[in-house]
């Protein structure tokens, strides 16, 4: 219900984004086709088409694209404050862009650039966390991104100090603040492409990476609401399940959930117990492999 209220609102501001502006458009007599004449049609299709609507496409697709990033990024890191630019790739792309344009790249050149060294800026942070720390920590990981994003902002500041400031400077200013003044029909379909390069992936793995952010209280919660298993965990008693106390039962038995000591953030190390000849060992292996 509380997905639906949002799709609603979101549909009523695009739609008033869409009808409000500096131009008026008379909708309703374009479509009822009362008093349209050719001029308002041509006005029709150069503001609604041509200008309002790729505006508004562009900014949903980029906004989802960002929203899917922090959400993917917080459930890894099970931190509600981290975001994509934690491990560098914002000013990384940020510096890339400006190098660009100060050197009179093209547009595909900026953007490429842009990208590339954002890319770049993660695959730095990756290199310095794996060489401090082998155990993969991600708090040794966002401090790495940190020490990144700091190196390249530094950077930026020393592109944009060089740059003319009656040429140059305005241009890198400029597309640091972002605009969507002059998208076209043309760049929608460029960031929608974009865009599904991005989230095929991620809901391909989305049940990885939501099993990355459970906690073990979480994955208790989850295996005693899974029809045919019986969670068996009582770190009091020392109580875990066993092969010997499986024997006979039909459920399959879960337990002893606990952090994975090599990887303590992102790993959970789960016993699982079936009986092999009450329900034969193929029917078994398929019940514990639909668990986990």
């Amino acid at each position: 219900m509380k997905l639906f209220v949002w799709i609603c609102v979101l549909i009523l501001l695009s739609s008033t984004a869409l009808l409000v502006g500096k131009y008026p458009v008379n909708f309703i007599s374009l479509i009822s086709g009362n008093g349209a004449s050719p001029e308002d049609i041509n006005t029709f299709k150069m503001i609604i088409i041509n200008s309002r609507l790729p505006r508004i496409l562009s900014a949903l697709l980029i906004g989802g694209c960002l929203s899917a990033a922090g959400a993917v990024y917080q459930g890894i890191f099970r931190n509600p404050m981290v975001s994509p630019d934690m491990l560098g790739a914002s000013s990384g792309s940020a510096f890339g862009a400006a190098l660009a344009i100060l050197f009179r790249f093209s547009i595909k050149g900026v953007e490429a650039l842009s990208f590339a060294s954002g890319i770049a800026a993660v695959a730095i942070t990756w290199t310095i966390s794996s060489t401090v720390s082998k155990a993969r920590s991600s708090l040794v990981l966002i401090l790495s991104g940190i020490l990144v994003s700091t190196v390249f902002t530094s950077l930026l500041s020393l592109v944009k100090f060089t740059a003319d400031p009656y040429s140059k400077l305005p241009d890198i200013t400029f597309w640091l603040l972002g605009n969507l003044s002059a998208v076209s029909l043309s760049d929608t379909v460029f960031v929608s492409g974009c865009a599904l390069l991005g989230f095929i992936p991620l809901f391909l793995i989305r049940w990885k990476i939501n099993v990355l952010s459970l906690s073990e209280d979480e994955a208790r919660a989850l295996y005693e609401g899974f029809p045919g298993v019986r969670v068996v965990d009582d770190r009091a008693k020392n109580h875990f399940p066993m092969p010997l106390e499986a024997s006979g039962e039909w459920d399959c038995l879960v337990g002893r959930i606990r952090k994975d000591v090599s990887m303590p953030e992102t790993a959970l190390n789960v016993f699982i117990a079936g009986d092999q000849l009450l329900k034969g060992a193929a029917l078994n292996a398929v019940q514990i492999a639909a668990l986990l």
